[in-house]
């Protein structure tokens, strides 16, 4: 389990000649830099545990919030709990989102890289993405164009 490339490695790979890792790669880059050291206890280990989940399933089942039912989330507490360890589902979510920003750390030709992420994650978590990052309008709507099945 995880070592096959993310979907995302496998884009990168033929658009930019970029070696693809290996989910499992991709998260203990994640590990080593220590993102969650402004976590503690409960939400630490919810987080810990969402990135063994990424190296072993990819990134859909992350995004799921039903995720937190499932072994060895429902060892930690309640999903209510483990939401409420983040001080609700807004904060559950932003540190989701800096999870998977960590995951996805875009290399200099950042427009490009948003596009071929992407391909790779639901329509919604596009948006988001590049709005956080000021992309301009018309690559969301061309994003946009390209995930309904209409073409610029």
């Amino acid at each position: 389990m995880g070592e096959e490339p993310d979907p995302f490695d496998v884009i990168c790979h033929i658009a930019f000649d970029r070696p693809p890792l290996t989910r499992r790669e991709r998260a203990e880059q994640v590990r080593k830099r220590d993102i969650f050291n402004r976590y503690e206890g409960q939400a630490r280990q919810v987080l810990e545990s969402l990135v063994d989940k990424y190296a072993d399933s990819g990134i859909a089942p992350i995004e799921d919030p039903k995720v937190l039912t499932l072994s060895p989330f429902s060892q930690l507490g309640a999903p209510m709990e483990l939401i409420n360890a983040f001080g609700g589902k807004p904060g559950y979510q932003r540190a989701l989102h800096e999870l998977e920003d960590a995951l996805y750390q875009p290399p200099p030709d950042t427009i490009v890289f948003l596009l071929a992420a992407c391909l790779c994650r639901p329509l919604s978590t596009c948006r988001q993405m590049t709005h956080q990052r000021n992309t301009p309008h018309h690559v969301n709507q061309q994003h946009h164009q390209i995930d309904s099945g209409h073409h610029a």
